[in-house]
């Protein structure tokens, strides 16, 4: 990040055409940690990529691939596994596409109790990811 400032010298004293803006110029990062920052942003964002194409191929079996009640728990199985993995979900999908992915497959029609409770444990997982309260206390109601 580099910043300019212009300073005129004598501006009050002198009002001549002599005086010149002279760039005053310096910066926050040396090119070192400027590069160093940058290599770190590309790993975050391949690794990203990379963990976001796991999470598409088991939402793409989920959505195409599965119709009986033993693949639609292990496919949310495998995305709460992922989900716990990686820590969270990966840039580019949002709680609220899985919440919409597994409804529209829900409005499908068969969807079994063992499912459902395998679907409620994946939205538990997501949310204590992304806001791990481990200090809350339970037994308080307030």
């Amino acid at each position: 990040m580099t910043f300019a400032y212009f300073h005129q010298p004598n501006h009050l004293i002198n009002a001549s055409a002599s005086n010149s803006f002279t760039p005053l110029t310096f910066s926050c990062y040396t090119q070192q940690e400027f590069k160093e920052s940058e290599r770190q942003r590309s790993e975050f964002r391949r690794l990203q990529l990379q963990q976001k194409a796991k999470f598409t191929v088991v939402l793409e079996r989920f959505t195409n691939d599965s119709k009986t009640e033993e693949q639609l728990g292990d496919d949310l199985a495998d995305l709460k596994q992922l989900c716990k993995i990686t820590g969270g979900l990966p840039l580019g999908i949002k709680r609220d596409d899985i919440v919409k992915t597994v409804r529209r497959k829900k409005a499908l029609g068969f969807w079994p109790t063992s499912v459902e409770y395998g679907y409620q444990a994946l939205i538990r997982e997501i949310d204590f990811q992304q806001s791990p309260n481990k200090d809350k206390d339970v037994g308080n109601p307030l």
